[in-house]
């Protein structure tokens, strides 16, 4: 059970950059499962949520050789999206890679997505 759940769960941040705002029912269920999972932390095991860091940095951007900073799907995102997909990262872990991500795409976010992500990355 534990391997198909981290299956799972692997593929939800894909999910996320897919479907962006576009449908965003889908995309909170989405961010509302992934938070959920990591909130049960036993579900996942250590390669599984360092796979998962490495799948949720660049919802946030990433740092490209010859083009700098090249920002994820998270600054389009509504607040509310925003707020989710915050909310489910704040249940993971912590990884370094990952709060560099989410401290670098915060700047022109809602002022309460930034209070929220300063909650998390503190």
């Amino acid at each position: 059970l534990a391997a198909l759940t981290s299956a799972w769960v692997l593929q939800l941040p894909k999910l996320l950059w897919q479907l962006r705002d576009c449908n965003l029912e889908a995309s909170l269920a989405a961010a509302a499962a992934l938070r959920l999972v990591c909130q049960r932390t036993r579900l996942l095991d250590t390669a599984a949520a360092n796979t998962l860091h490495a799948s949720l940095a660049p919802l946030f951007g990433v740092d490209v050789p010859g083009k700098g900073r090249v920002h994820g799907p998270f600054r389009l995102y509504p607040p509310a999206l925003q707020q989710a997909v915050l909310e489910a990262v704040a249940c993971c872990p912590r990884s370094p890679r990952l709060t560099r991500a989410v401290r670098a795409s915060i700047a022109d976010c809602h002022a309460q997505v930034r209070v929220l992500a300063h909650e998390i990355i503190a």
